[in-house]
Formats: C-alpha cells, structure tokens, sequence
C-alpha cells in the first residue's frame, strides 16, 4: 500500500501533470467504511512518442478493508476505452498518444460505493514545457516564482501548499521525470533536480 503523507502527495501523485476532479470524492460521513479515491498520474509524452496515465490511488476509511475498484479511461477524441478492475492496491500505467481523456474511478468498501471522474491532459513535451539542467542550475535560493518561470519557460505544476511551503514540480524531457522546487513566501527555498519516488 502506498504511503498517504503529505510528503507523498506533494513528491509523488501530483506531481506528474495536469488533472481536474469533476466529480466530489469520498462517501459520507455516517458510512462506517467508504472508499477514499485520490487523482491519478499523468506522464508527459516526448514528441512522436506515448505519454502515461497512471491509475488513482484507492483505499477503504478503515484502512483494513480491501476496495473493490474499477478504472475507465475514455480518450475523448477516439472514444476508445481501456478499462482495469482490481481488488485492494495495485498500480496501473497505461500508455497513450497526447490528447485529452476522461478517467473514472467507482470504487467499492464493504456496502459503500463511489465514483470520481477526472479530466485528464496529456501534454506533448517540448523544451517550452520542460526543465534542463542549465536551466535548474540557473535557479537559486530565495528567486521569486516569477523569476523561476522566466528562467524556465512556464510556471511548473502546483502540487500544494502543506504547513507554508508551496511545491512546484516541472517536468524534464525523458519520460516520469521531474524536477521540485520548494517556495516559502513566494520565494525558492530548496530546489531538488531528482524526485525520489517519481516515476513510471
């Protein structure tokens, strides 16, 4: 089972690109036992080549009970579907062209059941969306954000803000690679060129 930190979320499931829930997540309150389904991964495709869809991270409230999970993702402009069930935790990548789809989680705990729905983008790299090592080199403690996007060439991906400290994490060209960077007050704090715990 993967770890449900906030360090994992910051370094790991979101850091991988572009996704927006459509749909409420989580059962209520009253249930004893609901699915918790967390967003899934989204890999970079390099030009001519296959980009990632990495399926979501889903547990039982109990974190005892095993979910019962069923995973479909629609390419929106084909409308071809590649569908996964599994029982308790397991991963998934799925490689596919760049293009926009839609992913659907339903998830199943003991008598509770629930379903989220995401808008996924897999963007085609190019060096005006990813992170060099010249560049990563250029950044240093205490730039703004803004001065980061310069020397880049765009803003990175948001992952969170988790006790004042807001993570970006840009992509780099090979595939399931990403570089970090922590900002505190809106400025550099660290900056790490690896990702630990990032790939696929």
């Amino acid at each position: 089972m993967r770890p449900r930190s906030a360090t994992w979320i910051a370094v790991s499931a979101l850091a991988a690109g572009t996704v927006l829930a459509l749909a409420p997540v989580g059962a209520s309150a009253q249930d004893a036992v609901h699915p918790v389904i967390h967003r899934g991964s989204v890999y970079g495709a390099l030009p001519g080549a296959k980009g990632g869809i990495g399926s979501p991270y889903v547990y039982c409230s109990d974190e005892e009970t095993s979910p019962v999970v069923t995973w479909r993702v629609t390419n929106l402009r084909t409308d071809d579907v590649i569908r996964k069930h599994w029982t308790g935790g397991a991963y998934y990548m799925l490689r596919v062209p760049a293009g926009r789809y839609v992913g659907e989680t339903t998830a199943r705990c003991g008598e509770s059941t629930d379903t989220r729905t995401d808008a996924i983008l897999v963007r085609e790299k190019s060096d005006a969306t990813t992170i060099n090592r010249a560049e990563f080199d250029r950044i240093r403690k205490g730039m703004t954000e803004s001065r980061v996007a310069d020397i880049v060439g765009y803003r990175g991906d948001l992952i969170g803000t988790f006790d004042g400290t807001t993570y970006r994490t840009y992509e780099k060209m090979p595939f399931a690679q990403w570089c970090q960077i922590q900002y505190r007050d809106g400025r550099v704090t660290v900056k790490e060129w690896v990702v630990e715990g990032v790939g696929g």
